[in-house]
């Protein structure tokens, strides 16, 4: 979402800084900062309703020591996204495939 406090002047300058960002193309003429284009600013959107929780309200959330860790040190949404949804892409094929005998070794 935009943040209710930043000043218009700010904004302004944030949106002339996007604006040329995203209007730079490479010499096949493909954009080189995609994420520059406004179609690109999920922060704009309105947040998605589920009908069904994510989780049921009712059961405790396990916290390992990293998990925790990561928590205290990083923001909530990428906490969650990261250990929650499992949003977050692995950095190397080791850690994807760590991350699928994790999954396996849960089941």
């Amino acid at each position: 979402t935009v943040d209710p406090g930043a000043s218009d002047a700010l904004r302004e300058a944030a949106a002339h800084r996007l604006a040329r960002l995203a209007a730079l193309t490479d010499d096949e003429g493909q954009p080189l900062v995609p994420a520059a284009h406004p179609y690109r600013w999920w922060g704009l959107e309105e947040p998605t309703r589920s009908a069904v929780p994510l989780r049921d309200r009712d059961q405790p959330v396990t916290l390992s020591g990293s998990a925790l860790d990561q928590l205290a040190n990083t923001c909530a949404l990428q906490w969650f996204l990261g250990r929650e949804v499992k949003a977050d892409a692995p950095a190397t094929a080791a850690q994807g495939f760590g991350n699928v005998v994790h999954v396996l070794a849960d089941e």
